[in-house]
């Protein structure tokens, strides 16, 4: 969690600046004011808000469906408890039912003995969302990869359980939805080097189908399995030519509503405009992940809690414009919360949104990033990130800042890309409301370990940028560094690099 404490020193700092006026505009923020934000955020309170949110996979309650999520309540109860303003629970109706795993089992049917393989009990990334109730004991049928329709030429599949070194989406379209499989048991490995990850088990779900009878095409199980025991089954299969299994899986699909508890530090009412942070509190509402974004949650929190503080002990002056805390349910929340707010919306002039930054830089060989506007749609916001805290050099890299900042090192850090990802997705949805600057800050890595509790997401970062929006005529006065921007862009060419990237 040291990560999350540098974190919180750099974000506590660069939402402030827009509410700062200070002779030198190479700090913006006395260094004395930069100190007593970086001794008082606490990666160990961010760390116990992750422990309180997920510190394992639990099941959702069916109660919890028709009342309040858990960490709705947690967000809600701590945003009171440290004093912040307009503290509520925003709900919205989904279109759609959402499912939840129950029971999800694959046994080894030996002459000899019965072997449990895997439990969505123990790993909950075994089971494939959008999996349906089903009891199965059958063959089991190796089809390689199974994901085009010559790897089941002369295999007969009907009523029996696939098994696979594709993803178990693709499978099971063709398995189960074009040859009758009756499931499908997948060991594949996102990543593309599953044998340095052998143990790793990625999160991955069923599609409802395709065209417009696509909710009703046929829907059995998928079973996720690491390569480890894939390989083992696989192995098995070659020696003894058949091998029986039978697949338990019990799971629910409820009514459901998305719920995003939001905050307010409010300003001094000289300004009506808002500063946004963000991190998403739901991926789906079945879903939990402590890193993705438990993590980015608590981080929010913990800015939250440090900032009024500092402002209750008089450190820092109440900023002018308001600081709106959001946490959202990753994409569609973003998207509600800017539809039933159209006002709101437009008061908004940055947001930083904080993705999965509580990930272990050193073990997964990543790096913390604060991702800025792209050179082609340029916003102040980038100008107050390279400001430079007195008597430093100056940091164009986020991971770089917090490190100079809390005297420690991280591992290198790459240029300040603005890429895609689900941030980038919150971004366009702020921008589309007319919110000018989006800043995304994640953890980056070219194999990441692992989105939730049980590493189950993974995620790869070589995604396109995405451009947050242009500011309108009142903001022109404060995007003069764009020629500085412009330049570098050009330096960029000339050196081969392509546009977007910053110079590290």
């Amino acid at each position: 969690m040291r990560s999350c404490v540098y974190l919180l020193a750099l974000i506590s700092i660069a939402p402030a600046l827009l509410a700062q006026d200070e002779p030198n505009p190479k700090t913006l923020l006395p260094q004395p004011v930069i100190d007593a934000m970086v001794n008082e955020a606490s990666g160990s309170v961010a760390l116990a808000h992750i422990m309180e949110l997920a510190a394992y996979e639990r099941d959702r309650l069916a109660e919890e469906y028709k009342t309040s999520y858990r960490e709705s309540l947690y967000i809600e109860r701590m945003a009171k408890q440290y004093g912040l303003d307009e503290v509520k629970i925003e709900r919205f109706k989904l279109a759609t039912k959402t499912w939840d795993g129950e029971l999800g089992e694959l046994w080894l049917l030996d002459p000899d003995r019965k072997r449990l393989l895997i439990s969505y009990r123990d790993v909950a990334a075994s089971l494939a969302t959008g999996s349906k109730t089903s009891d199965v004991t059958t063959e089991l049928v190796y089809v390689g990869r199974g994901e085009d329709k010559k790897d089941y030429v002369d295999r007969n599949v009907a009523g029996k359980i696939v098994l696979a070194s594709g993803q178990v989406g693709p499978v099971h379209n063709l398995a189960v939805r074009e040859f009758g499989a009756a499931g499908v048991v997948s060991f594949a490995n996102a990543t593309g080097k599953p044998i340095d990850r052998p143990d790793q088990i990625a999160w991955s779900g069923l599609s409802r189908g395709f065209g417009p009878e696509g909710g009703s095409q046929k829907t059995t199980f998928g079973i996720i399995l690491s390569h480890r025991l894939g390989m083992e089954l696989v192995e098995l299969l070659q020696k003894r030519q058949t091998l029986q299994v039978q697949a338990k899986v019990r799971a629910t699909e409820y009514e459901a509503d998305m719920q995003v508890p939001t905050a307010l530090i409010k300003g001094t009412s000289e300004s009506s405009q808002e500063v946004v942070l963000t991190g998403h509190l739901f991926e789906g509402i079945a879903k939990q992940g402590a890193l993705d974004d438990a993590s980015g949650s608590a981080a929010t929190l913990e800015v939250a809690r440090a900032w009024m503080k500092l402002i209750n002990d008089g450190v820092l002056p109440r900023p002018r414009r308001s600081v709106r805390f959001l946490w959202i349910p990753e994409i569609q929340g973003t998207r509600a919360y800017l539809e039933r707010y159209p006002d709101e919306a437009k008061r908004m002039i940055a947001a930083i949104s904080m993705d999965m930054v509580g990930e272990d830089v050193s073990k997964n060989r990543n790096s913390l990033r604060l991702m800025r506007t792209p050179y082609s749609v340029n916003s102040f916001i980038n100008e107050v990130r390279l400001v430079r805290p007195r008597g430093l050099p100056e940091l164009r890299s986020a991971g770089r800042a917090i490190q100079q900042l809390a005297g420690h090192r991280l591992p290198h850090q790459r240029g300040p890309d603005f890429r895609g990802g689900s941030n980038a997705t919150e971004a366009r949805r702020l921008h589309c409301a007319g919110e000018p600057g989006v800043y995304c800050l994640r953890r980056c890595s070219r194999f990441a370990s692992g989105g939730g509790t049980h590493g189950r997401k993974r995620r790869r970062t070589s995604r396109r940028s995405i451009a947050p929006g242009a500011a309108n005529d009142r903001r022109q006065s404060a995007l003069q560094g764009s020629r500085q921007h412009r330049a570098d862009g050009l330096r960029a060419r000339r050196r081969g690099r392509p546009l977007g990237r910053g110079s590290g």
